[in-house]
């Protein structure tokens, strides 16, 4: 199990406003990642759709995750996201910076440090 989502979701489970603010600082690693050229459109959609369908806070009032949250007092987009990174980790998807796994801020690590590197090497 990824620790990363783990400690989101129970952070989250604490109130509806900490759920929103945990949500939108997941979502901004999740858009950092698959953004990446690198990343297979497939689960780059499937990880979209989820974000658009599921997260709590909305432009337009009330969304599924809210309706979710309410209900049964965890967020549905944590959930989601997290079973999407095990199918992340578990595809093995090798990129420029290394082995996609199923933990955002390990990811984001690794394309920094390589990015890093890259910017440091003598062309």
């Amino acid at each position: 199990m990824s620790s990363y989502f783990d400690k989101a979701e129970r952070e989250a489970a604490e109130s509806i406003e900490d759920a929103k603010a945990i949500e939108a600082a997941v979502i901004a690693d999740v858009n950092l990642i698959t953004g990446d050229r690198e990343f297979p459109d497939d689960l780059r959609q499937k990880i979209q759709k989820a974000i658009a369908l599921l997260r709590i806070e909305s432009v337009n009032g009330a969304t599924k995750g809210k309706e979710w949250y309410e209900s049964l007092g965890n967020s549905k987009l944590l959930s989601t996201l997290h079973s999407l990174f095990h199918e992340v980790a578990q595809a093995r998807i090798e990129t420029r910076f290394g082995i996609l796994n199923d933990r955002p801020s390990s990811i984001l690590s690794m394309r920094d440090e390589y990015t890093k590197e890259k910017e440091e090497s003598p062309v």
